[in-house]
């Protein structure tokens, strides 16, 4: 929903990393796989220069009580299941959210009230940490962890709060003072902002409560105006990854898109200028590619992908041509990029299946790739995708912003 800290490793090396693995590539410059806050990938992107690492996918099964993992081929990609693969999680398996270093995965219970967390093998297979599965508070339907890795937030929908947790060296989870923390009525969804700052929490109040993050601790202190005014049935929040824009969907019949501006230096939020935009029905997920290019909302009622080019300036959104885009599964619930930002993914309840579209780099145009849906286990409810750290770990210098979703 970012999981990379930066890398010791100098753009000449990278260089000359991809010549000795491919002998001959002729390259518009050294850059490698840079950090989203840097402003781009270099990697891939659906037809650019440059090479697409393998990573996997994770999937929070709410119907199966587990987790899918697959790993996805950056060249293709096609899934292939983990061995193991599923591995077991707790009642209502229903968000994922995976730390900056790409070690652990979390994923929030819904029914059960706790966090499973587990620590990720060089293969992708599961282990649990150590002390797991850790108590939220009642309904845990959200989950993320801040850019930082140091901190793992739930939006718990039936308490109307947020638990707070400090992570590990192990990965395991420790409550953080003064947790649970009070939001507006019935979180659904959360996201911290690309400075690691700020936290926010779409409701079914039809509001965004804003808190600060205290970097030390991780409590949190609602800033100044929370909770702002969003829409009607507010489902899915995403924060732009290299720029102070926040982005929510807005259902219920309205079916519209929203953006805010977040001030900088105190987290409130003002409305975006020529928002908001429609989109197809029932949006329930909202996802932005890792350069904050393209921006991707799955509409669970028809099917599809509604996708936007955003306004690196102003935030502001324009539909792309054709879009929507044919999910190719049916009920789409979640989506997110992989962390090249090539391909778009979104896992569809209603055919226990997850989608994977390639990304045009240039238009932001979805095309299935062969073999899309791959079957998962029973109603995926959320995914997550990661970087695969034992392939091409050395082309990704700084990657500092977690791609999950909610």
């Amino acid at each position: 929903m970012d999981r990379y800290k930066p890398r010791n490793t100098s753009a000449p090396h990278f260089c000359w990393s991809v010549v000795a693995l491919f002998f001959i590539v002729a390259l518009p410059s050294c850059g490698g796989y840079s950090s989203p806050s840097g402003g781009g990938t270099g990697l891939g992107g659906g037809g650019g220069v440059g090479v697409t690492p393998d990573f996997f996918l994770f999937t929070a099964n709410g119907g199966g009580g587990n987790t899918s993992a697959f790993l996805a081929s950056g060249t293709s990609g096609a899934l292939t299941g983990v061995a193991g693969s599923p591995f077991a999680a707790g009642a209502n398996p229903f968000s994922a959210a995976a730390d900056p270093t790409s070690k652990f995965l979390y994923i929030a219970n819904l029914t059960s009230g706790d966090v499973s967390a587990y620590a990720l093998s060089s293969t992708g297979a599961l282990t649990p940490v150590t002390g797991g599965p850790f108590l939220a508070d009642s309904g845990p339907i959200s989950i993320t962890v801040d850019p930082s890795g140091k901190f793992v937030y739930v939006g718990n929908q039936n308490s109307n709060d947020v638990s707070a947790f400090s992570i590990s060296s192990s990965g395991a989870l420790t409550p953080v003072a003064g947790s649970p923390f009070a939001t507006d009525t019935t979180p659904r969804s959360l996201v911290v902002d690309r400075s690691g700052k700020y936290l926010y929490v779409v409701t079914g109040a039809g509001t965004i409560s804003a808190f600060s993050i205290n970097s030390s601790s991780g409590a949190l202190q609602a800033v100044p105006g929370s909770p702002f005014t969003a829409g009607i049935a507010i489902t899915s929040a995403a924060a732009n990854p290299v720029a102070d824009f926040l982005y929510v969907t807005n259902a219920g019949g309205t079916n519209t898109v929203i953006g805010f501006v977040i001030s900088p230096g105190t987290g409130s939020l003002s409305p975006m200028t020529g928002s908001p935009l429609p989109t197809g029905s029932d949006p329930s997920s909202v996802v932005l590619d890792p350069a904050g290019k393209f921006l991707f909302v799955s509409n669970t009622a028809e099917n599809t992908i509604s996708t936007y080019s955003v306004n690196g300036s102003t935030g502001a959104l324009t539909a792309v041509s054709g879009s929507p885009f044919a999910s190719g599964g049916t009920g789409p619930v979640s989506a997110d990029t992989d962390p090249s930002g090539s391909f778009l993914v979104t896992a569809n309840n209603g055919s226990s299946s997850v989608s994977v579209l390639r990304i045009n780099s240039t238009s932001g145009a979805l095309a299935a790739v062969q073999g899309s849906p791959f079957p998962t286990g029973t109603g995926p409810e959320s995914l997550v995708t990661v970087v695969k750290l034992s392939s091409f770990d050395y082309l990704r210098p700084t990657m500092d912003y977690p791609f999950q979703l909610q």
